[in-house]
């Protein structure tokens, strides 16, 4: 879970604003402007279809199919005609037979030769068939992991652009609190029954909302310039959160029959192991190389004969059906063993998937466990949050009697959006937590989009007025 963890921190702090904004903290979002896709589903769509690393992973899966159709012409019949023509210069200047001439001439020789050849045992052959399923099975897995990437990183993507600019408009409204506050003391003071400590501390959040604001609004130009490289289309909107959503514990219960889910549908795994049957198949090709081969051949061969100043013109055609054994003996291509280096490469490829795998294996127990300690603590977090809102409600009435103090109101203020931010944490990791178990195990598709996509409040539109 360290990716993800790595990135929750400002998720977290962005997506616990969505409450604030129910309970009119933030402002109003505005009307959805006409034709602003701001929708998960609608992002989704689009990437799916015109992504380039969609489109580069199909490219490579129809490729490895051509690669297997080439495997399989390996095997088949294997037909050549060459024809040639001749002139032939003879010079006879003495000779004790007296049927050859003495003396000179030239002839004119031309023919043909059909050959086909079917090869009946070819051990290099059945292992590039091997190789081209192992590959296309790896093109296969490498298109759906490249698929599931894209829609868990859309989804957090969203999510993360969402939580941007709740965090901008809650750096805004915090400023305008304080310096609704810093008019307060100001007037107070004029009254003399203010101090200028509280002053200096109202001055000092402004300050602080300030920078936050400057911060977040940088915030959001990143996340939205990350949905739109992973939508492919530019952002300019999107759906808040709801305030609240059902949460569970992972089912099944048991961490490690995800993990056996995993070892089954993850499709990086898998296309790890196909990448180590590849290589497999490739070490058994050059050892193929090295074992006898049986053809069967059958040849027709005309020649046309000038003749020559012996005698002898004359038209031939001849059939020839021949079975040819071929065993190498030494070093029969000129090209050493590389058998041997093949060997290791298919223990390189076979360990580095052992030790992918077991790395998902610990990322998928990870991404359980967080998801479980988050469905947890969501109750207490939710109770805390809810006291703490009390306890601002009474703070501000007894400051609004002149009982309380400055620090007390701001601090109470502080400590109930504090505890919001604590609670929706739950509640978000626990969503992120979820999908992340769920693409590690191989499973994460359009249903987690769509269900996603239900959990926006569709009321109500975030627009990027940043990017105008």
């Amino acid at each position: 879970m360290k990716s993800v963890t790595l990135r929750l921190g400002a998720f977290v702090i962005g997506l616990s604003f969505v409450v604030l904004l129910a309970v009119g903290v933030l402002p109003a979002a505005a009307q959805k402007p006409t034709g602003v896709p701001v929708s998960l589903y609608e992002l989704y769509a689009t990437a799916r279809s015109d992504s380039p690393a969609v489109q580069a992973s199909m490219a490579g899966y129809q490729a490895s199919q051509y690669s297997l159709n080439d495997a399989y012409f390996g095997y088949l019949p294997r037909a050549s005609v060459s024809f040639n023509k001749q002139r032939e210069g003879q010079k006879v200047y003495a000779t004790d037979n007296p049927v050859y001439q003495v003396g000179s001439g030239r002839y004119s020789n031309k023919g043909y030769t059909f050959q086909a050849l079917q090869p009946l045992v070819d051990f290099p052959a059945m292992a590039r068939i091997a190789g081209g399923y192992a590959e296309r099975r790896n093109q296969a897995s490498q298109f759906a992991a490249v698929k599931q990437k894209m829609t868990y990183d859309l989804i957090e993507a969203y999510l993360l652009a969402l939580a941007a600019l709740d965090d901008e408009r809650l750096a805004k409204s915090e400023e305008e609190t304080y310096a609704g506050h810093q008019t307060e003391i100001q007037r107070r003071l004029d009254r003399g029954m203010g101090n200028r400590t509280d002053l200096a501390d109202v001055e000092a959040r402004i300050s602080k909302a300030q920078s936050d604001r400057i911060a977040a609004h940088s915030v959001v130009l990143k996340a939205l310039t990350m949905l739109q490289r992973i939508s492919t289309q530019q952002v300019r909107g999107v759906y808040p959160l709801k305030s609240s959503f059902p949460m569970g514990a992972p089912i099944p219960s048991n961490p490690e029959s995800w993990v056996e889910s995993g070892r089954q549908t993850n499709p990086e795994i898998q296309a790890l192991i196909a990448q180590s049957d590849v290589a497999d198949a490739e070490f058994k090709r050059l050892i193929g190389e090295l074992l006898p081969r049986l053809d069967i051949i059958a040849s027709d061969q005309y020649l046309d004969s000038g003749g020559s100043l012996y005698g002898g013109g004359a038209r031939t055609d001849q059939q020839t059906l021949e079975l040819r054994l071929t065993v190498p003996m030494f070093n029969a291509d000129g090209r050493g063993y590389p058998s041997f280096a093949a060997g290791e490469r298919r223990s390189q490829a076979r360990y580095a998937a052992q030790d992918r795998q077991l790395d998902i294996e610990q990322r998928i127990r990870a991404s359980y466990l967080d998801a479980l300690r988050n469905a947890r603590m969501s109750v207490p977090l939710l109770a805390a949050a809810k006291a703490r809102e009390s306890v601002q409600r009474d703070i501000s009435s007894r400051f609004s009697a002149g009982v309380g103090t400055t620090a007390e109101m701001l601090d109470a203020s502080r400590d109930y959006v504090r505890s919001r931010r604590e609670a929706l944490a739950a509640s978000y990791n626990y969503l992120i937590a979820m999908m992340q178990l769920k693409r590690l195990t191989g499973t994460i598709g359009e249903d987690d989009i769509r269900h996603i996509d239900g959990l926006l409040d569709r009321s109500h539109i975030y627009v990027a007025t940043a990017l105008r």
